[in-house]
């Protein structure tokens, strides 16, 4: 795998797995786990930065309507956390050679 790649993979498993332990109520946030496990697939599958790029706004987009109108049940200050985790993750994308 692509060095470029594999950090992004890297660091997309991450926002996964952080993902996973502070999100309780999965019914509150539909589909949105698997829609950051293909981030992770994309990156594995090296597929083009503008559709991984994409696909990481569309998640930052979700994480934000949660942060804004989300359950009580998911604690606003780790929803920020995953939004810098989005952020960021998109910033090495746009910093890729073939970007």
């Amino acid at each position: 795998m692509n060095a470029y790649y594999q950090a992004l993979r890297v660091q997309a498993d991450q926002l996964f797995h952080k993902f996973n332990d502070v999100v309780d109520d999965r019914v509150a946030t539909g589909g949105l786990k698997q829609e950051i496990r293909d981030i992770v697939e994309w990156c594995e599958m090296e597929k083009n930065p503008h559709s991984i790029e994409d696909k990481i706004k569309h998640v930052d987009e979700e994480l934000r309507e949660i942060s804004h109108t989300g359950p009580q049940e998911i604690d606003r200050g780790h929803v920020d956390l995953l939004i810098d985790m989005t952020e960021h993750l998109r910033e090495n994308v746009r910093r890729m050679p073939n970007y």
